[in-house]
């Protein structure tokens, strides 16, 4: 028979299951579009994106493109420092035959400011000389130095002291602008080769709405005592910074209030004092410039309080600001200090300081984490002080305090990049040494102990090993793997910056990795690439004096009847072995960002000592020679942290790295802690024994030392302690004092000499006081041996006895506390805190503040400190689901043609 496929009932069938199947596909399209769209926006046109006005840039033109190649003018919009804009076949840049770049944005919109970043090559290239300029008229574009460009900044004799560099600079008009031109007129070298890395601009797209400073008004203090000197906002207190904390606003004698603008100019009499500083610098409120007494008011005092709603504060990555001042500025936010300009000889509120200033104000950008954001009250403080007892002027004003979506961490201002601090010189040594030289002055017992050091003379063939540190060496050097020898040879040839990221997981290290080489961790790169060693890393001039032979040079290759296994790599490498250059680099770099990211601090410090191992494991160092480089490393950054003013540098590196680390792996889905997004790691017991073995390499203990206990003969050396304040911020220096003390090595191993301070950085065992249990008796004394594992931070913060501070980690440091929840179960997720009450206030890293990562269920928006995320987490099952549901639906068609065909047979 032949078969009727349209009856009826089958076409009544068929049209149900169209309808159904239009209908699931129609709502599966809308809803994976919506979750497209809400993807896109969260990471392209999002309305309040700290860069959103960069992310409307459609075209970019320019007289030198150099379009042909892989370094076109294109990637000086693509937010990427590893790529670059670069040409060399046109003309020195001048102000007849300027280099330009014009960038036409989707619409109009303005900018605060703007970003350029130095690229890889030659210092010669960078810009030098250049101007911002914007313009509405489509005409302007085909004619750059037309008159239809309104100049918005201008820069000149700027200099780029590294490479891959970014530096900020603010726009002041608010004008809402379709094209905008970098017009460069002078590079660095005169040369026709100029290259930039980015030009990126700053700015939101939601107007005034977004700027919390919109009213501009502030409480401001310039007032004088009863005998007309200058004054202390905080009436003497020991903490001077006590009035920009939130506590202190309700105390507003002597506070006056005002609006924005604020400024003064001297003109000889303080009856005529005006208000216009020139350039384009006029004061909307006078600030008093006179004392009665001979001299001047040598600073002036804002603060101003703004009110969050938890809503709010869940949707805010953080705040973007600009910033004019002259002559100083110290920015804080809720009590902890954020940004600084010319401030780092600042240590009094009515002190007077003594340096040349400069003529105009100065303007900057500066970014504020929403960790230090609170639902309720916030109050942002500004002090500004005078650069010497003669300034003719003053000035203060932040037009823009905008919040934004997501965390744009920005550089480092160029006077905290330049600034003279104190730990910029290492202190005179009792023997006019070298600092290097004298810390590592007990290599030069090692001749007396040839059980230990086998001398600097060359092996004769076939002679047998005797001395301990030659033995080691051969055992590591010659029975390492394949695997061993290609990650040696790695971490030989890149900074450990970009190699020890593994430390962190295989989740957590890649979001490092790829946050570090796409610009993310500016302040991180600064320190670790230049600003700690800068001035102090005498490694080289240890080499010097103590003029130590190569081992392959000294035992020769096992080609050759040696010792050394020789890998892929080149040997060329005769200068003077100890101590180990790259071992330095690598504690130097390792403990750094273990300072920064304290809940991983034993996983990076294992493999900084990995790092150093990797010199014996290719056979160009010895044991002592790295056990000398973890010195020198590790010295360094103690002796940066004990530094109140370069301290501040390292806060806010560590506020940028949790904060960005954080905020990523919330939005990857990863985990909503830390310690959760760090899988793969090594155990913290594992990391702390691997560790620990390498302070020694199982060396023997000279002789006549062999007695000494763990603190005897022990004086913590200048900055040891101050390496735990991120980890323990709730502890006094004291107690810090005595974590290191008492979790040092005993007495008497290689390099260590009873005779010289420094030389005890041979004995901390920096991972072991970073994990320790401890009490803390009724006299605050510290005693290691009980109480809480410190490995997971048992998050109770007190100084009772009952354990370490910081937040509600639980064991190994690879998986979340107890309380911690994953994004989308609704759940509170709290970051470890590192601020608490501290006993030593002036050194908490951030005085009482904490975070929250709130995490509101499946597509909602969650407050990661760094990012939101607003696409929808639970997208992947939508996916899912609509995939089982269409294909459920052609399962049930397909049954009823069966269905269908049977009832027609």
């Amino acid at each position: 028979m032949t078969r009727q496929w349209h009856s009826h009932k089958s076409q009544q069938h068929m049209r149900r299951f169209a309808a159904a199947f239009l209908v699931t596909a129609s709502l599966c399209a809308l809803t994976l579009s919506t979750n497209t769209n809400t993807a896109q926006a969260a990471t392209t046109v999002q309305q309040n994106a700290p860069t959103a006005v960069q992310s409307l840039v459609t075209t970019v033109q320019s007289n030198q493109p150099n379009s042909a190649s892989n370094e076109a003018v294109d990637y000086a919009a693509d937010q990427n420092p590893q790529t670059k804009w670069y040409e060399g076949s046109g003309s020195v840049p001048s102000t007849d035959s300027p280099v330009y770049a014009i960038y036409t944005l989707s619409q109009a919109a303005p900018s605060i400011g703007y970003i350029i970043t130095s690229a890889n090559d030659s210092q010669e290239r960078d810009p030098k000389n250049w101007t911002v300029l914007g313009s509405n008229d489509e005409s302007a574009v085909s004619d750059p130095q037309g008159s239809a460009w309104t100049k918005l900044d201008s820069r000149s004799d700027v200099s780029f002291a590294s490479r891959k560099l970014s530096k900020t600079f603010t726009i002041s008009d608010t004008t809402a602008y379709r094209y905008y031109q970098l017009r460069v007129t002078a590079d660095k070298g005169a040369t026709n080769k100029f290259q930039i890395a980015d030009w990126t601009l700053v700015g939101t797209l939601s107007g005034q709405s977004a700027n919390l400073n919109a009213d501009d008004t502030w409480q401001y203090w310039d007032t004088t005592d009863a005998k007309n000197a200058a004054s202390d906002p905080t009436g003497g207190s020991e903490d001077r910074t006590s009035w920009t904390q939130l506590a202190s606003l309700s105390n507003t004698a002597g506070w006056k209030s005002g609006s924005g603008s604020f400024g003064v100019k001297s003109t000889g009499s303080a009856a005529t004092d005006g208000k216009d500083l020139g350039n384009g610098f006029v004061a909307n409120t006078l600030l008093k410039r006179n004392l009665g007494t001979d001299g001047i008011v040598p600073a002036y005092f804002f603060r101003k309080a703004f009110t969050l709603t938890q809503d709010q504060l869940n949707s805010y990555g953080g705040l973007i600001a600009s910033l004019s001042v002259d002559d100083t500025a110290t920015v804080y936010v809720n009590g902890t200090q954020v940004t600084g300009f010319d401030d780092s000889t600042v240590t009094s509120n009515t002190t007077p300081l003594n340096y040349g200033g400069n003529s105009d104000p100065q303007s900057m950008l500066f970014s504020v984490p929403a960790s230090l954001l609170k639902a309720g009250q916030n109050v942002i403080a500004v002090e500004v002080h005078q650069c010497n007892s003669s300034s003719s002027d003053a000035y203060f004003d932040m037009p823009a305090l905008y919040y934004t979506s997501e965390y744009l961490s920005l550089p480092y201002t160029d006077s905290q990049q330049s600034a003279t601090y104190a730990s910029n010189a290492w202190p005179a040594t009792s023997d006019g040494n070298n600092y290097f030289v004298d810390m590592l002055s007990g290599y030069t017992a090692l001749s007396d102990h040839s059980e230990i050091w086998g001398g600097n003379s060359t092996l004769a063939s076939g002679s047998a090993l005797t001395a301990a540190n030659d033995k080691k060496l051969v055992e590591i050097n010659n029975t390492a793997s394949d695997a061993q020898i290609s990650k040696a040879i790695t971490d030989a040839n890149n900074s450990p910056a970009v190699t020890m990221y593994d430390s962190l997981g295989s989740t957590l290290g890649e979001l490092y990795i790829n946050a570090y080489n796409a610009g993310k961790l500016p302040k991180t790169s600064a320190l670790v690439n230049t600003m700690i060693t800068n001035g102090i890393d005498g490694h080289d001039a240890a080499k010097g004096v103590y003029t130590e032979t190569r081992p392959y040079d000294r035992l020769g290759f096992t080609t050759s009847g040696g010792y050394i296994k020789a890998a892929n790599i080149g040997y060329g490498f005769h200068n003077d072995s100890f101590p180990s250059g790259h071992t330095t680099a690598g504690y130097e770099v390792g403990t750094t960002l273990a300072t920064l990211l304290p809940q991983l601090a034993p996983q990076i410090l294992e493999r900084a000592s990995e790092y150093g191992n990797n010199r014996i494991v290719l056979g160009f160092h010895y044991p002592i020679d790295v056990i000398g480089g973890r010195m020198g490393g590790q010295s360094m950054v103690g002796y940066r942290w004990s530094d109140a003013q370069f301290r501040s540098l390292l806060i806010e590196a560590h506020q940028e790295l949790e904060t960005v680390l954080l905020g990523q792996c919330i939005s990857s889905g990863a985990g909503s802690t830390l310690e959760a997004c760090s899988s793969g790691a090594s155990s913290t017991s594992e990391a702390v024994s691997t560790y620990t073995e390498r302070l020694t390499y199982g060396l023997p203990q000279l002789t006549e030392s062999k007695a000494a206990t763990a603190s005897e003969g022990f004086t913590v050396p200048t900055g040891a302690e101050d390496l735990l304040l991120t980890k323990y911020p709730n502890l006094s220096d004291n107690q810090r004092k005595q974590l290191i003390e008492q979790t040092a090595l005993a007495a008497g191993y290689p390099l260590d000499n009873a005779d010289v301070e420094s030389s005890n950085w041979q004995r901390v065992n920096l991972s072991a006081a970073l994990t320790a249990s401890y009490t803390i008796d009724n006299n605050g004394d510290l005693h290691v041996g009980s109480g809480s594992d410190a490995g997971g931070d048992n998050g109770s913060g007190n100084d009772n006895g009952s354990g370490n501070d910081g937040g509600s980690g639980s064991g190994n440091g690879s998986t979340p506390g107890s309380n911690a929840s994953t994004p989308g179960s609704g759940s509170q997720a709290t970051k470890p805190s590192t601020g608490g009450n501290s006993s030593d206030a002036s050194k908490s890293p951030t005085k009482g503040t904490a975070a929250d990562a709130d995490t509101k269920g499946s597509g909602a928006s969650v407050k990661t400190g760094g990012a939101v995320v607003t696409a929808n987490q639970g997208s992947r099952w939508v996916w899912a689901l609509c995939a089982l549901s269409v294909l459920a639906l052609i399962a049930l068609a397909v049954a009823g043609v069966i269905v269908v065909r049977r009832r027609r047979q």
